[in-house]
Protein backbone atom coordinates (compact mmCIF):
# COMPACT_ATOMS: atom_id res chain seq x y z
CA UNK A 1 0.00 0.00 0.00
CA UNK A 2 1.50 3.15 -1.14
CA UNK A 3 2.21 5.72 2.19
CA UNK A 4 0.94 9.29 2.03
CA UNK A 5 3.52 12.67 1.34
CA UNK A 6 5.18 13.57 4.49
CA UNK A 7 6.38 16.92 2.68
CA UNK A 8 4.26 19.89 3.37
CA UNK A 9 3.28 21.84 0.40
CA UNK A 10 2.67 25.46 0.14
CA UNK A 11 -0.46 26.99 -1.20
CA UNK A 12 1.38 29.31 -4.05
CA UNK A 13 -1.44 28.30 -6.26
CA UNK A 14 -4.56 26.85 -6.17
CA UNK A 15 -6.02 23.73 -8.28
CA UNK A 16 -8.14 26.04 -10.11
CA UNK A 17 -5.07 28.31 -10.96
CA UNK A 18 -3.20 25.30 -11.76
CA UNK A 19 -5.86 24.04 -14.65
CA UNK A 20 -5.59 27.28 -16.22
CA UNK A 21 -1.88 26.73 -16.16
CA UNK A 22 -2.10 22.91 -17.77
CA UNK A 23 -4.14 24.19 -20.57
CA UNK A 24 -1.73 26.89 -21.27
CA UNK A 25 1.27 25.52 -21.13
CA UNK A 26 0.29 21.91 -23.57
CA UNK A 27 2.99 23.02 -26.01
CA UNK A 28 5.36 23.01 -23.43
CA UNK A 29 5.72 19.27 -22.73
CA UNK A 30 7.99 19.43 -19.69
CA UNK A 31 5.93 22.33 -17.56
CA UNK A 32 3.22 20.77 -18.94
CA UNK A 33 4.28 17.22 -17.21
CA UNK A 34 5.07 18.85 -13.87
CA UNK A 35 2.18 21.13 -13.71
CA UNK A 36 0.27 17.44 -13.93
CA UNK A 37 2.41 16.40 -10.98
CA UNK A 38 1.81 19.26 -8.93
CA UNK A 39 -1.67 19.30 -9.54
CA UNK A 40 -1.95 15.36 -8.09
CA UNK A 41 0.36 16.00 -5.25
CA UNK A 42 -2.57 19.11 -4.10
CA UNK A 43 -4.86 16.87 -4.70
CA UNK A 44 -3.28 14.28 -1.44
CA UNK A 45 -2.11 11.62 -4.50
CA UNK A 46 1.23 10.18 -2.95
CA UNK A 47 3.82 11.43 -4.80
CA UNK A 48 5.01 8.13 -5.68
CA UNK A 49 2.00 7.36 -7.86
CA UNK A 50 1.78 11.10 -9.14
CA UNK A 51 5.33 10.27 -10.27
CA UNK A 52 4.64 7.57 -12.44
CA UNK A 53 1.27 8.82 -13.81
CA UNK A 54 3.44 11.43 -15.40
CA UNK A 55 6.08 8.92 -16.81
CA UNK A 56 9.21 9.89 -13.81
CA UNK A 57 10.96 8.68 -10.90
CA UNK A 58 9.47 9.00 -7.37
CA UNK A 59 13.02 11.11 -6.40
CA UNK A 60 12.55 13.66 -9.71
CA UNK A 61 9.22 13.80 -8.17
CA UNK A 62 10.39 14.93 -4.70
CA UNK A 63 12.93 17.37 -6.87
CA UNK A 64 10.44 18.74 -8.63
CA UNK A 65 8.02 19.33 -5.27
CA UNK A 66 11.31 20.46 -3.52
CA UNK A 67 11.93 23.28 -5.87
CA UNK A 68 8.07 24.36 -6.28
CA UNK A 69 8.14 24.83 -2.44
CA UNK A 70 11.74 27.01 -2.80
CA UNK A 71 10.46 29.08 -5.98
CA UNK A 72 7.17 28.84 -6.59
CA UNK A 73 5.86 27.49 -9.88
CA UNK A 74 8.99 29.39 -11.77
CA UNK A 75 10.86 26.60 -10.12
CA UNK A 76 9.02 23.85 -12.00
CA UNK A 77 10.47 25.69 -15.15
CA UNK A 78 13.23 23.88 -17.02
CA UNK A 79 16.37 26.30 -16.94
CA UNK A 80 18.21 25.65 -19.65
CA UNK A 81 21.80 27.14 -20.54
CA UNK A 82 23.86 28.28 -23.99
CA UNK A 83 21.77 27.80 -26.96
CA UNK A 84 21.02 30.04 -29.77
CA UNK A 85 21.29 34.23 -29.42
CA UNK A 86 17.94 35.88 -29.22
CA UNK A 87 16.14 36.51 -31.56
CA UNK A 88 15.71 40.17 -30.93
CA UNK A 89 17.62 43.09 -30.04
CA UNK A 90 18.12 44.43 -26.65
CA UNK A 91 16.34 47.62 -28.32
CA UNK A 92 13.30 45.98 -29.86
CA UNK A 93 13.19 44.02 -25.71
CA UNK A 94 12.70 47.50 -24.89
CA UNK A 95 10.34 48.69 -27.05
CA UNK A 96 8.20 45.38 -26.26
CA UNK A 97 8.34 45.92 -22.96
CA UNK A 98 7.08 49.78 -23.43
CA UNK A 99 4.64 48.27 -25.62
CA UNK A 100 2.77 46.05 -22.86
CA UNK A 101 3.49 48.65 -19.62
CA UNK A 102 2.00 51.41 -21.21
CA UNK A 103 -1.17 50.04 -23.43
CA UNK A 104 -4.35 50.12 -22.05
CA UNK A 105 -4.54 46.16 -22.66
CA UNK A 106 -3.56 43.50 -19.99
CA UNK A 107 -1.18 41.27 -22.20
CA UNK A 108 -1.17 37.32 -21.55
CA UNK A 109 1.89 35.82 -22.40
CA UNK A 110 0.23 33.95 -25.55
CA UNK A 111 -0.76 37.59 -26.58
CA UNK A 112 2.36 38.69 -26.37
CA UNK A 113 3.87 35.58 -28.38
CA UNK A 114 1.43 36.81 -30.79
CA UNK A 115 2.66 40.07 -30.81
CA UNK A 116 5.87 39.16 -31.52
CA UNK A 117 5.03 37.45 -34.21
CA UNK A 118 2.73 40.37 -35.48
CA UNK A 119 5.79 43.41 -34.88
CA UNK A 120 8.84 41.60 -35.17
CA UNK A 121 8.26 38.13 -37.34
CA UNK A 122 10.02 36.30 -34.94
CA UNK A 123 7.92 33.01 -33.94
CA UNK A 124 8.70 31.79 -30.56
CA UNK A 125 7.33 29.24 -28.29
CA UNK A 126 5.05 29.38 -25.60
CA UNK A 127 7.65 28.60 -23.09
CA UNK A 128 10.14 31.07 -24.80
CA UNK A 129 7.87 34.07 -24.57
CA UNK A 130 7.13 33.08 -20.66
CA UNK A 131 10.95 32.92 -19.82
CA UNK A 132 11.52 36.19 -22.06
CA UNK A 133 8.39 38.21 -20.27
CA UNK A 134 9.77 37.03 -16.78
CA UNK A 135 13.59 37.09 -17.43
CA UNK A 136 14.30 39.77 -20.37
CA UNK A 137 11.57 42.15 -19.36
CA UNK A 138 11.27 41.71 -15.54
CA UNK A 139 7.31 41.28 -15.67
CA UNK A 140 4.94 38.96 -13.00
CA UNK A 141 2.17 37.28 -14.32
CA UNK A 142 -1.41 37.00 -12.46
CA UNK A 143 -4.72 37.43 -12.40
CA UNK A 144 -5.86 41.34 -12.32
CA UNK A 145 -7.48 43.22 -10.04
CA UNK A 146 -10.99 44.88 -11.33
CA UNK A 147 -11.15 48.16 -11.55
CA UNK A 148 -14.67 49.66 -13.14
CA UNK A 149 -14.76 51.98 -15.59
CA UNK A 150 -15.63 55.72 -15.16
CA UNK A 151 -16.83 58.39 -17.08
CA UNK A 152 -14.19 60.76 -18.75
CA UNK A 153 -13.00 63.83 -16.68
CA UNK A 154 -13.99 66.04 -19.02
CA UNK A 155 -16.96 64.11 -20.08
CA UNK A 156 -19.75 67.56 -19.83
CA UNK A 157 -17.06 69.58 -21.17
CA UNK A 158 -17.37 67.97 -24.52
CA UNK A 159 -20.80 67.16 -23.98
CA UNK A 160 -21.21 71.33 -24.06
CA UNK A 161 -18.74 71.60 -27.01
CA UNK A 162 -20.70 69.40 -29.06
CA UNK A 163 -24.71 70.29 -28.04
CA UNK A 164 -24.52 73.02 -30.90
CA UNK A 165 -23.98 70.70 -33.45
CA UNK A 166 -27.38 69.46 -32.54
CA UNK A 167 -30.77 70.80 -33.89
CA UNK A 168 -33.38 69.97 -30.60
CA UNK A 169 -36.40 71.12 -32.72
CA UNK A 170 -35.88 68.52 -35.55
CA UNK A 171 -34.14 65.72 -34.12
CA UNK A 172 -33.83 63.38 -30.93
CA UNK A 173 -31.24 62.88 -28.95
CA UNK A 174 -30.87 60.14 -26.12
CA UNK A 175 -28.00 58.58 -24.72
CA UNK A 176 -27.59 54.60 -24.91
CA UNK A 177 -25.91 52.48 -22.99
CA UNK A 178 -26.21 48.78 -22.78
CA UNK A 179 -24.92 45.96 -19.74
CA UNK A 180 -23.78 42.24 -20.05
CA UNK A 181 -23.40 41.17 -16.42
CA UNK A 182 -22.89 37.47 -15.54
CA UNK A 183 -21.49 35.46 -12.42
CA UNK A 184 -18.35 34.40 -13.77
CA UNK A 185 -14.77 35.32 -11.74
CA UNK A 186 -12.52 37.31 -13.42
CA UNK A 187 -9.30 34.61 -14.21
CA UNK A 188 -7.46 35.25 -16.88
CA UNK A 189 -3.89 36.08 -15.89
CA UNK A 190 -2.19 39.04 -17.65
CA UNK A 191 1.53 40.37 -17.63
CA UNK A 192 2.23 43.26 -15.46
CA UNK A 193 5.37 44.91 -13.53
CA UNK A 194 7.23 43.99 -10.28
CA UNK A 195 6.20 46.52 -7.08
CA UNK A 196 2.71 47.25 -8.70
CA UNK A 197 -0.95 46.38 -8.41
CA UNK A 198 -2.25 43.70 -11.85
CA UNK A 199 -5.31 45.37 -12.31
CA UNK A 200 -7.75 45.58 -15.30
CA UNK A 201 -10.81 47.68 -16.11
CA UNK A 202 -13.93 45.61 -16.75
CA UNK A 203 -18.01 46.51 -16.20
CA UNK A 204 -19.38 44.72 -12.96
CA UNK A 205 -20.75 40.68 -14.36
CA UNK A 206 -22.60 39.37 -11.77
CA UNK A 207 -25.63 37.70 -13.78
CA UNK A 208 -26.35 36.62 -17.42
CA UNK A 209 -28.32 39.06 -18.76
CA UNK A 210 -28.21 41.31 -20.97
CA UNK A 211 -29.70 44.90 -21.04
CA UNK A 212 -29.82 48.17 -23.66
CA UNK A 213 -31.14 51.79 -23.25
CA UNK A 214 -32.02 55.44 -24.89
CA UNK A 215 -32.13 58.11 -22.16
CA UNK A 216 -33.96 60.81 -23.98
CA UNK A 217 -33.32 64.25 -23.47
CA UNK A 218 -36.12 65.65 -26.01
CA UNK A 219 -37.75 62.09 -26.36
CA UNK A 220 -39.07 59.06 -25.14
CA UNK A 221 -36.99 56.63 -22.99
CA UNK A 222 -36.46 53.10 -24.01
CA UNK A 223 -35.64 50.23 -22.28
CA UNK A 224 -35.30 46.22 -22.82
CA UNK A 225 -33.36 42.81 -21.97
CA UNK A 226 -32.27 40.92 -24.88
CA UNK A 227 -30.72 37.45 -25.30
CA UNK A 228 -27.51 38.79 -26.80
CA UNK A 229 -25.85 42.11 -27.00
CA UNK A 230 -25.03 41.77 -30.92
CA UNK A 231 -25.67 44.20 -34.10
CA UNK A 232 -28.89 42.93 -34.66
CA UNK A 233 -30.37 43.20 -31.04
CA UNK A 234 -29.28 46.38 -30.99
CA UNK A 235 -30.54 47.83 -34.09
CA UNK A 236 -33.92 46.23 -32.44
CA UNK A 237 -33.85 48.45 -29.47
CA UNK A 238 -33.08 51.73 -32.00
CA UNK A 239 -36.27 50.89 -34.19
CA UNK A 240 -38.34 50.31 -30.46
CA UNK A 241 -37.08 53.47 -29.34
CA UNK A 242 -38.06 55.13 -33.20
CA UNK A 243 -41.63 53.48 -32.76
CA UNK A 244 -41.82 55.23 -29.27
CA UNK A 245 -41.23 58.81 -30.60
CA UNK A 246 -43.71 58.43 -33.85
CA UNK A 247 -46.54 60.25 -33.97
CA UNK A 248 -47.54 58.61 -37.37
CA UNK A 249 -50.07 56.02 -37.16
CA UNK A 250 -49.37 54.55 -40.50
CA UNK A 251 -45.38 54.62 -39.77
CA UNK A 252 -45.67 52.94 -36.55
CA UNK A 253 -47.76 50.08 -38.27
CA UNK A 254 -45.41 49.73 -41.69
CA UNK A 255 -42.03 49.92 -39.30
CA UNK A 256 -43.60 47.11 -37.21
CA UNK A 257 -44.34 45.05 -40.00
CA UNK A 258 -41.04 45.04 -41.97
CA UNK A 259 -39.09 45.00 -38.64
Amino acid sequence: MAGKSKIKIENHLTIHELDEIISELRISVKVYQRAIFLKMVMQKKPISHAAKFVGVTRETGFNWLKKYNEEGFDGLIPKYGGGRPSLLTNKQFEELKEIIINSEKNYSVREVQKLINDKYGVNYSYKQTWEISKKKLNLNYGKPFPIYNKKPKNAEETLKKNLHKIDLNNEYLAFLDSVGVQNTTNSRRTLYLPGTKNIIKKNPKQFKLNGTGLQGVNCNSYFEFSPTTKAHELSKTIVQMRIMNMSNDIGIKITKKKF
